[in-house]
């Protein structure tokens, strides 16, 4: 019986180790979300992007894992601290795109129909994203 308990602790704490991240993720991600919906109305409302996150009415709040939440045009940054050192400093990104497969980007005034996930920490990271933010940013 011992022997058994030992087995599943050992087969739980590779489980929990991979929970965490994904927990600390999905902050990040409903952070960005809350965002892109404020940057989507003000868009509606105003036929123009925000200058910045606080005209949209972004903020980090208190997450422990957004250490900054940036808007400039249909763009929401929202920059990782305490997730993993490999992409602390690095930002979940999305952006308001003008076509439903995420080829154009909006512009003020174009109804915006899709979002576009991506990330600045590179390819090597990527594991760390959900998987359709596995991309980097459309260039400028």
């Amino acid at each position: 019986l011992a022997v058994l308990a030992i087995a599943a602790v050992l087969f739980l704490i590779p489980a929990y180790q991979d929970s965490a991240p994904r927990r600390r993720m999905n902050e990040i991600v409903a952070a960005a979300g809350a965002c892109k919906e404020r940057v989507a109305a003000y868009a509606w409302d105003r036929k123009r992007f925000p200058a910045d996150a606080a005209q949209a009415g972004c903020a980090a709040g208190d997450s422990a894992h957004v250490a900054d939440v940036r808007v400039f045009g249909g763009r929401v940054d929202v920059v990782i601290r305490k997730a993993n050192p490999s992409i602390d400093g690095k930002a979940l990104v999305l952006e308001a795109m003008k076509d439903e497969q995420a080829t154009q980007r909006a512009a003020a005034g174009d109804w915006i129909k899709a979002w576009r996930c991506s990330t600045t920490a590179g390819p090597g990271n990527y594991k760390y994203f959900p998987a359709n933010c596995r991309q980097d940013p459309l260039p400028p």
